[in-house]
């Protein structure tokens, strides 16, 4: 069966305040088709300054939503399947009854035996449905994930922490948003080494996803992305 794919992403009214920032409407329309760039085929665009900024904001709001989304059609993708095997025991069990109720009618000396055989089937049946309780879902195994897509031991530690980090901020991974965090992952780093320091970037900044590293550090550590980051959204979010 084919996996299904989301074929829309949100727009927020509180967004218009970051288009209004930029410095003019050319970026606006830069802005606008790098998000469908990669919201379709995940590419990251290099930006610089306001633009970089108010695009990893919205991109981050993107992938929650995604993560979201995805573990919707998990949810109802198990539900449905739990339905259908609930019809198929209830089937199963009719059947089984009316096939002894056959055998019961076939005439008076066997329809004593046939009867005690209906009564334990019964009691069977009653223990079976008493018996039976709902199946506690499976955590997923994040952490098999993690070394089977990486030997490395240095972006193993790395990964184990990020998940760690995401449910400190309450925003605890499922098997798919790993999935989509990894290949993003792949997307941005051209080795471990690189890797390792996309993740431990987003680990240090409480970033839910994995952003390119800035191609040059000439400020001072306080006068970084992260502080630009902060500023812009203060000033045309709050």
């Amino acid at each position: 069966m084919a996996e299904k794919r989301k074929v829309a992403f949100l727009l927020y009214y509180d967004w218009e305040k970051l288009f209004v920032s930029l410095d003019n409407d050319e970026d606006a329309g830069i802005l606008i088709k790098a998000l469908f760039a990669y919201v379709k085929r995940g590419e990251v665009p290099k930006f610089n300054g306001t633009l970089k900024t108010v695009f990893a904001y919205i991109v981050d709001k993107i992938d929650s939503d995604l993560e979201k989304w995805a573990d919707k059609c998990e949810k109802r993708s198990k539900a449905a399947k739990k339905r259908w095997e609930d019809m198929q025991n209830i089937q199963l069990h009719a059947n089984a009854y009316n096939c002894m109720q056959m055998h019961a009618n076939v005439g008076d000396n066997d329809y004593d035996n046939d009867y005690e055989y209906d009564n334990d089937y019964d009691d069977d049946m009653k223990y079976n449905i008493k018996a039976e309780k709902p199946k506690k879902p499976k955590e997923p195994d994040l952490k098999k994930m993690i070394v089977d897509y990486s030997d490395n031991t240095e972006l193993q530690e790395a990964l184990l922490f990020f998940v760690k980090s995401r449910k400190a901020l309450k925003a605890p991974m499922s098997d798919r948003a790993l999935t989509l965090s990894l290949n993003k992952l792949d997307k941005l780093g051209k080795d471990d080494a690189e890797k390792v320091a996309i993740v431990n970037q987003s680990i240090e900044r409480g970033w839910k996803g994995f952003f390119p590293i800035g191609e040059t550090q000439t400020k001072p550590e306080s006068e970084t992305d992260i502080d630009e980051y902060k500023s812009v959204i203060n000033k045309f979010l709050y």
